[in-house]
């Protein structure tokens, strides 16, 4: 006997140095996640994810990253 079964791609997991909006509308069959950084990070990734029939996510979470910032040093010079 066939039965329905709900398709749920569960939380994504946490997004360090970010957040995700719209997880409080589900995670079920077609819901849409929209991935954000905190300012001044850069995002490496995708900024948004699907719940597939599959139960998986289109994309995974991305990576918030701190630019890499070169630091000024007074009196010196570069040796290669």
């Amino acid at each position: 006997m066939p039965k329905c079964q709900e398709i749920n791609c569960a939380h994504p997991g946490p997004i360090h140095n970010g957040w995700i909006e719209n997880i409080e509308s589900g995670t079920g069959l077609g819901a849409s996640l929209i991935f954000r950084c905190h300012s001044n990070m850069i995002m490496l990734g995708n900024s948004s994810s699907v719940c597939q029939s599959d139960g998986t996510w289109r994309y995974p979470p991305p990576l918030c990253m701190a630019p890499c910032v070169v630091p000024a040093i007074s009196h010196a010079k570069y040796l290669s």
